[in-house]
């Protein structure tokens, strides 16, 4: 019976170990997410999982014990590194301590394992060798890994460095060393099993991340930039139509009120005009009466005048046709007048101010045109006796 750790158990305590990381992982992704709503520190932790977690597993399950805690350590202590003091030591804002401090308690575990089979002084020359190799590959961007992974891969594929580590003998089992041959092939099975397990097991928060992933980078796109300005453009025009849907009545009342206020002094300024017209009609149909009644005086006396014998005295021929031309037209005038009245009374404020000045021009004239005529009159009596 062999004492001390064999390689089985150095391989299951890999397996808790790499379930540890994943947990420890996301909890810390959760607790970011859910103390910021910033895009960035959510996006990185997206890819926080979805680039580690697998590379937790790939170091954890390799066929040889030894090989891979070499790499979960490597893993751990880069990514510790990292967080702290790398490229990635803003990349959470102000929850960057706590990504620091899941990193600080994943590279501990890792440390702590590596007592079961390693004495201090062993563990602290390759917690050197491994520090070397990390500041030579660290993480870059976003938990980009590729370089580490190929500094690690250089490092064990040559015989100069951990390979004091990797053949540091440790048998399979316990017991039943003369059937090795057999229980090493029914134990790599069982690994083989295992990590098969493992991956299936995480397909599902995978695809989650993926996917959550992906709708982060697609908010980065040009036409989904635009699409998503288009739609606070359509909803702040929303809310500005809301706010003039609510304002919109006081102010259309306010509106109706001032043009029912205007439409009131319009009509009392219309109200005002035709009683005016009407004060006037009176006046200027007692003028057309009298005009017409003039004028059919007129015209008997010239018709009487133009009646008379040729043997009067001698003196400037008298010509009728001018005074029955005059008293034809003093008739016209009256007739005009009298539809000038009638059309005053059914006309509004505006045309009827206009009529009413037409009215007094014409009023004016027909009283020259009365003078005129009563002193042809008396002229033309004078010459006739």
């Amino acid at each position: 019976m062999q004492a001390g750790p064999t390689g089985a158990d150095l391989h299951a305590a890999l397996g808790v170990w790499a379930t540890a990381f994943q947990g420890q992982v996301v909890v810390a992704c959760d607790r970011i997410r859910a103390a910021t709503r910033e895009r960035s520190p959510r996006r990185s932790s997206l890819i926080w999982q979805i680039r580690m977690i697998p590379l937790s597993k790939d170091a954890a399950f390799r066929a040889d014990p030894q090989e891979a805690y070499v790499a979960a350590l490597a893993l751990a202590t880069a990514q510790h590194e990292y967080l702290s003091a790398g490229e990635g030591r803003e990349l959470f804002g102000a929850q960057q301590a706590v990504a620091v401090e899941a990193a600080r308690d994943i590279e501990e575990n890792a440390i702590e394992l590596g007592r079961q089979f390693l004495n201090e002084r062993q563990l602290e020359r390759l917690q050197k060798q491994v520090d070397d190799l990390v500041a030579r590959h660290p993480i870059r961007g976003i938990f980009g890994a590729d370089e580490l992974l190929e500094g690690f891969a250089v490092a064990t594929g040559s015989s100069e460095r951990f390979a004091w580590v990797i053949d540091l003998p440790m048998v399979p089992f316990r017991a039943l060393s003369g059937v090795s041959d057999t229980a090493q092939a029914v134990n790599t099975f069982n690994e083989t099993a295992q990590e098969f397990t493992e991956t299936v097991a995480d397909l599902p928060h995978l695809t989650r991340w993926e996917l959550e992933l992906l709708l982060y980078d697609a908010e980065e796109l040009e036409a989904v930039d635009r699409a998503l300005t288009a739609a606070e453009s359509f909803a702040d025009g929303a809310d500005r139509i809301s706010g003039a849907a609510e304002t919109l009545p006081a102010a259309l009342g306010a509106e109706l009120a001032a043009r029912l206020e205007e439409a009131r002094g319009t009509i009392a300024e219309l109200d005002s005009a035709l009683a005016r017209a009407e004060s006037l009609a009176g006046p200027l149909t007692h003028v057309s009466d009298r005009l017409g009644d003039a004028s059919t005086q007129w015209t008997q006396l010239l018709t009487e005048m133009g009646q008379r014998e040729e043997g009067e005295p001698a003196g400037r021929p008298f010509d009728v046709r001018e005074y029955a031309s005059a008293a034809d037209r003093i008739a016209d005038a009256s007739r005009e007048l009298r539809a000038l009245v009638v059309e005053l009374r059914g006309l509004d404020a505006g045309e009827a101010g206009a009529l009413l000045d037409a009215a007094a021009w014409r009023a004016g004239l027909l009283i020259l045109v009365f003078f005129a005529a009563l002193a042809s009159y008396r002229f033309a009596a004078s010459r006739l006796r």
